[in-house]
C-alpha cells in the first residue's frame, strides 16, 4: 500500500488488507494513497507474466495495477495493457502473505539512475541494484560503453537496465537522460551523480595544465550540479517524490589533496550542497544525501598509484578496496535508508569506509602484517 501520508510503499501494511485488497491503514496509521490487491498467479503462464520481484521462483505474486505502483515494471515496459492485466486479476487465486514472508521476500524495489556506471564504482553500483532487484539506468559519455554494458548487464538482468550515452558536462545530454529515464523506468526513486574526472593527471596546480582543470571542475562541480537540478525536476513531477546522492570523494573532509588539489576542490562542497538544497526542498518528499564509497581500486587511482611513492603505496594496499565489494556494502545501506519513514527529511550520509572499518583495515596491515602488495 502507498499511505498518504509519507508517499512511499509499505510492504508490512498488506496485513491490513482484506481478500478483495481494500486497504484498512497503513502501519503508521495514515489512510492509503493507492492499494493494491495481492495475488498468487494460478498458472506458469500466469507466472511467466508476473513481476521479476517474485517471491519466490516457485510462487509468484503481482500487484494489480502496476502503473500506480513505484518500482515495479510499467504497463508499457511489461507490454501487458489494462484488459490484459484484467484478465490475469479474473484467473488469479487471491490469497493472505504473512508479515514475515512480506520482511524476507523483499517486495519492494526501485528505479534507479546512476552517472558513470560503465566502470569502476558506478558499474558495481548498477550490478549490486540490479542484483537487489531494482531497475537501473546506465550512462556514460562513450556510446559504445553504454552499449557494451547493457548487453553484458541484459543476460541476467533482462528487462530491467536500460541506458543512454550522457556527457554531465552538457546540460542537454542530462535533459535527455532524464527524459529517458523517465519514460523507460516510469520515474526514478533514486539518482546517484557519481560521474566524476581528476583528469588522470596528478600534478602541483601550477603544473596542470587549463584544459584538465576546466575538465574535473566542468564534470565534478557543474555536472553535479545540472544533474541533481535534472534529478530534483523529475522527482517533482512525479508521485512520491525520490532520492539524490552526490558522490564525495577525496577532500570532502577539507584535508589536503596534494597533488590533486581541483579534484580535492570539487569535492569539498558535496556535503555543504546536499544541506543546502535540503533547505530548499523542505516539506517535500525530496531527498539530498551524499555517498562516500572511501578509497577504491579504480582507474582514477590507479592512474596515480605510483606518484606518492612507497607511503602512497602502503596506504593504498591497506585501505582501498574493490569496487564489487563497495558496492556490496553500500548498496543495502542506501536501499535501507531510504524505505525508512521520513528519509528525504534526513539529511543522509552512506559511508563504505567507517572509522571501525578504518582501523580494521590498519590493524590488518600494521599488526598481521597482510594486505601488502594487494593491489600493487
Amino acid at each position: 500500500m502507498i499511505c498518504h501520508q509519507t508517499k512511499t510503499w509499505n510492504p508490512t501494511s498488506v496485513l491490513t488488507q482484506d481478500r478483495q485488497g481494500c486497504a484498512r491503514k497503513c502501519v503508521g496509521g495514515h489512510r492509503p494513497l493507492q492499494t493494491y490487491p495481492m495475488m498468487k498467479a494460478s498458472s506458469k503462464d500466469d507466472r511467466n507474466i508476473c513481476t521479476q520481484r517474485a517471491l519466490s521462483s516457485q510462487t509468484a505474486y503481482i500487484f494489480y495495477p502496476l502503473t500506480l505502483r513505484r518500482g515495479y515494471y510499467s504497463e508499457r515496459r511489461s507490454g501487458l495493457t489494462s484488459k490484459k492485466w484484467q484478465k490475469v486479476v479474473s484467473q488469479a487465486q487471491m490469497t493472505e502473505v504473512t508479515e514475515t514472508e512480506v520482511k524476507e521476500k523483499k517486495l519492494v524495489s526501485y528505479r534507479v539512475v546512476i552517472t558513470g556506471s560503465t566502470k569502476g564504482i558506478g558499474r558495481a553500483l548498477a550490478e549490486a541494484f540490479l542484483a537487489a532487484g531494482d531497475q537501473v539506468c546506465v550512462t556514460s559519455r562513450s556510446a559504445e560503453q553504454v552499449s557494451a554494458v547493457l548487453a553484458n548487464l541484459e543476460a541476467s538482468y533482462e528487462g530491467r537496465v536500460c541506458g543512454v550515452p550522457c556527457d554531465v558536462r552538457l546540460s542537454g545530454d542530462v535533459d535527455t537522460l532524464r527524459d529517458f529515464a523517465g519514460a523507460e523506468m516510469g520515474g526514478v526513486d533514486i539518482w546517484i551523480n557519481n560521474a566524476g574526472s581528476n583528469g588522470y593527471s596528478y600534478d602541483n596546480l601550477v603544473e596542470t595544465t587549463p584544459e584538465i582543470l576546466k575538465e574535473i571542475i566542468d564534470t565534478n562541480v557543474y555536472g553535479t550540479l545540472i544533474c541533481s537540478r535534472a534529478a530534483l525536476t523529475l522527482m517533482r513531477a512525479q508521485a512520491g517524490g525520490g532520492h539524490v546522492f552526490n558522490m564525495k570523494g577525496a577532500g570532502s573532509d577539507g584535508n589536503a589533496t596534494k597533488k590533486f588539489a581541483a579534484y580535492g576542490f570539487s569535492k569539498a562542497g558535496m556535503a555543504q550542497l546536499a544541506k543546502s538544497l535540503a533547505a530548499e526542498l523542505k516539506g517535500e518528499p525530496i531527498g539530498v544525501h551524499t555517498l562516500s564509497p572511501g578509497l577504491v581500486w579504480t582507474e582514477l587511482v590507479q592512474s596515480g598509484a605510483t606518484e606518492f611513492g612507497s607511503v602512497g603505496r602502503y596506504f593504498i594496499n591497506a585501505i582501498a578496496e574493490t569496487p564489487e565489494l563497495v558496492a556490496a556494502d553500500v548498496v543495502p545501506k542506501i536501499r535501507a535508508f531510504v524505505a525508512k519513514p521520513g528519509a528525504a527529511d534526513t539529511l543522509g550520509a552512506i559511508e563504505f569506509l567507517t572509522p571501525d572499518k578504518l582501523l580494521q583495515k590498519l590493524f590488518t596491515r600494521v599488526v598481521k602484517g597482510e594486505t601488502a602488495g594487494r593491489f600493487f
